[in-house]
């Protein structure tokens, strides 16, 4: 652990007042490290003691033991925490992950390699969605949100995507944040550490995050699964944009010729079916950055 010698923790902190020793505290990340600085000695055991320690505990993060469940047909390989395609298969696979996140604050990040084509997708799905061979994540497309390489958009309904977010690509690290502690509950996404403008609200009480391959020979790494209780990576930007759960979301652009005053949109996509039909919608007015 780096930590510890960071706050010169070698030395012992001897001398070092409670406020100062809590304020050190304060600035370690992770639950694991806090209770090794706790038990340094007498004066940092002491802290248990502080006003402020509970508060500082609490916002800690702890790391998740994770379980994939990989779709059926055996065109994955698991090596730790990395799943592949095998050689010379361009299948379709969606790796859902244990456990069901349902309260608290979870973070969700992975790595994509040697995928060169097609899109890969990361997001969240309800409890209830496990995937077989060869499907993506549109197959359940009204249960789940995902955030897709190809032109950086969010997808949701029938294959009703909303651009603004970074294109990302490979070897970009990529983040997904769902808080449960709020009204409405959120999903926001990053890359490399950056948070993107378009996030969703109004999520499920209960989610999995999922990972989505589709290119020989490419993998996802998942780097990170960890919860807390507060203090979210999200922060809120100028120019966000909330995309409500549940809804098709429509370009404004994409309206065209409401001759009889009702809304008509150019189905681009055959998936885009008659099953959306009086479902509701959400009008985007505002121009999205592709």
């Amino acid at each position: 652990m780096t930590s510890l010698e960071e706050y010169n923790v070698e030395k012992s902190l001897i001398g070092l007042g409670p406020d100062v020793l809590m304020d050190l505290l304060n600035e370690i990340e992770y639950i694991e490290d806090a209770h090794q600085f706790v038990w340094v000695n007498k004066n940092t055991f002491a802290l248990q003691n502080h006003n402020r320690f509970n508060k500082s505990m609490e916002n800690k993060k702890y790391p998740v033991d994770s379980t994939a469940i990989l779709p059926t047909g055996g065109d994955l390989n698991q090596q730790g925490l990395t799943f592949a395609l095998t050689k010379g298969n361009n299948n379709a696979s969606t790796v859902v992950f244990d456990p069901i996140i349902s309260e608290g604050i979870a973070y969700f990040e992975g790595v994509f390699h040697n995928h060169l084509w097609f899109y890969f997708d990361i997001g969240i799905t309800e409890p209830s969605v496990q995937y077989r061979q060869n499907e993506g994540p549109q197959r359940y497309g009204n249960q789940l949100i995902r955030y897709c390489s190809g032109k950086g958009q969010i997808g949701h309904i029938y294959g009703y995507e909303i651009s603004g977010n970074e294109v990302f690509k490979d070897e970009q690290h990529i983040g997904v944040e769902v808080n449960m502690t709020t009204t409405p509950r959120t999903v926001h996404f990053f890359v490399n550490d950056v948070e993107q403008p378009v996030f969703v609200s109004g999520i499920p009480d209960k989610i999995r995050f999922f990972a989505h391959i589709w290119y020989d020979y490419s993998s996802f790494e998942l780097l990170k699964f960890e919860k807390y209780h507060t203090r979210p990576k999200s922060k809120g930007l100028p120019n966000s944009l909330a995309l409500e759960w549940g809804k098709i979301w429509i370009d404004q652009d994409e309206i065209v010729d409401p001759d009889d005053g009702q809304q008509q949109f150019r189905q681009f996509r055959g998936h885009r079916s008659f099953r959306a039909y009086g479902l509701p919608q959400q009008i985007i007015t505002r121009k999205q950055n592709a």
